[in-house]
This record gives structure tokens, C-alpha cells and sequence, in this order.
């Protein structure tokens, strides 16, 4: 079994559509996934409460979870992602539209959508959410997301970033191709033109 640590920030349409591809490969082979928070608002100096929310939120659940915890990141990052960047509804730059998206996503994994207010309230939601951040690019040198580390290296890589995510066997053979790429230490970019 392989054991990745996933950096992301659920606002992130780059980070939610290569969530959906490595899902997709764990539905298919063994793999572990530990999902942690790198926020786009902090690298950004945004100092809006609602570009922090969601991650505030799982935060919030995730202490809340115990020996679940890990799950419940997971299913609420796919909701919130679900939410954010499926539901079609426009979510940047109309007021309010980031927190409607995550109360749904609360009320889709069947948590209590007061979560939202709670986490906003509570300033060691912040200090967690920071913490994860901090973690990221201190240790593994993230600078956005998606974010990868494979086998706790103390490095990892950004992307892939995917227009589509792949599924069935070409989901698998892309894991393939990243999985060996991200733990090399001698490797450092492989991009092209958008």
C-alpha cells in the first residue's frame, strides 16, 4: 500500500480536479491518503474570513471526528468540492456564495450546518488550518495546490494539475508516472503551456 499526503485547499479548482482523478485510483488499488490543509488565502495574504471558511470547518470536524478523522476530511472535501465545483452555481465574487457551498456540503455528510459558524468562531480553527499550512511548506516546500508527498519524503511536488480527470486504467497509469516522479529528488518541474 502507498501512503500519500494530500495538500489542499478546497477553493482550489486545480487541487479539487486532481483529487477526483486520485480518488478514482484509490478506488482501484491500495492507497492511503492523509489529507491536510494548505490555504491559498494565506499564501494570497487574503484576509477575507470566507476564503479561510471551508478549512475552518473541516478543521472544526476534523477534531471533532477522533479516530475518524482522516475519513471525515476526506468526505468533507469531496462535498465541499462537490459543492464548489460541480454544482454550477457561481461561488467567486457573490457574497455569501462560499458559505452556502460549504453548509451544503456540511449538510451532505450529514453534519450540522451550524459547523460553519462555530469554525468561523473559534480562533484555533485558524491555528490549525496554519499548522497543517505551516507544516507543508516548511517541511515539504509546498507553495500551492494541489500539493503531493509520497512515503513521507520531505519533499513533494506540485500538480498534476488536470483539465479532466482520468478514470479507469488511465487513472492508474498516470499514478504510475507520478507516483515515481514525485519521489525524486532530482526532479523539480515538468510543465507546458496552458
Amino acid at each position: 500500500m502507498a501512503n500519500l499526503t494530500y495538500f489542499f485547499d478546497p477553493l482550489c479548482p486545480w487541487s479539487w480536479r486532481t483529487s477526483v482523478w486520485i480518488r478514482e485510483v484509490q478506488r482501484q488499488q491500495d492507497l492511503n491518503i492523509t489529507w491536510k490543509f494548505f490555504s491559498l488565502a494565506e499564501v494570497n495574504n487574503n484576509k477575507d474570513a470566507a476564503a479561510f471558511g471551508p478549512l475552518r470547518v473541516i478543521a472544526l470536524a476534523r477534531r471533532q471526528a477522533g479516530g475518524q478523522a482522516n475519513d471525515l476530511v476526506g468526505q468533507l472535501y469531496e462535498a465541499f468540492g462537490t459543492a464548489i465545483h460541480e454544482s454550477g452555481q457561481q461561488v467567486w465574487g457573490v457574497e455569501g456564495a462560499i458559505e452556502k457551498a460549504t453548509r451544503s456540503g456540511l449538510k451532505e455528510v450529514g453534519l450540522d450546518e451550524a459547523l460553519w459558524q462555530q469554525a468561523l468562531d473559534d480562533p484555533s480553527t485558524l491555528k490549525e488550518v496554519l499548522a497543517d499550512h505551516r507544516e507543508g511548506v516548511e517541511r515539504h516546500k509546498a507553495f500551492g495546490v494541489p500539493w503531493l508527498v509520497l512515503e513521507d519524503t520531505d519533499f513533494g511536488f506540485y500538480g498534476p494539475v488536470i483539465k479532466e480527470a482520468p478514470t479507469g486504467q488511465a487513472a492508474l497509469d498516470l499514478w504510475q508516472h507520478t507516483a515515481f516522479m514525485i519521489t525524486q529528488p532530482y526532479l523539480y518541474e515538468l510543465k507546458r503551456n496552458r
